[in-house]
């Protein structure tokens, strides 16, 4: 962040990070479409189990939290804005609406809605 702070500092830019969520993030219970794209990466994925099992603890809500929360103070020691974009994202979206293609990718709707709460949070709009 040192480096990206310096950068900006000589356009007069400001540093934000902004924390792209992984799916179990935002809510616990996926859309149908999202429950069933899941399932089916898991088969194709070679791996044997589903990514929740795979990656454990990092892929669940709470796990999301406390790093938000660990960025957020590595953030602010930096004077570097922070934003956990996860409940925002939760919190606009229905729980029937198609947000991730996969765990780590939003689909068009998603990316709409990430945009939207973006540039509302960080007044560019």
């Amino acid at each position: 962040m040192d480096g990206w702070r310096q950068l900006a500092a000589a356009t007069g830019a400001r540093v934000s990070y902004v924390l792209t969520p992984l799916a179990p993030w935002v809510r616990e219970e996926p859309a149908e479409e999202e429950d069933t794209l899941f399932a089916e990466l898991d088969r194709l994925s070679g791996f044997g189990v589903p990514l929740d099992e795979m990656f454990g603890e990092i892929a669940t809500l709470d796990a999301g939290r406390q790093y938000a929360q660990a960025l957020r103070e590595v953030c602010g020691k930096q004077d570097v804005r922070f934003l956990e974009i996860a409940p925002l994202i939760a919190e606009a979206a229905g729980p029937k609406d198609w947000l991730f293609v996969d765990r780590g990718h939003f689909t068009d709707q998603g990316s709409d809605l990430f945009a939207r709460i973006l540039a509302d949070h960080l007044s560019l709009s």
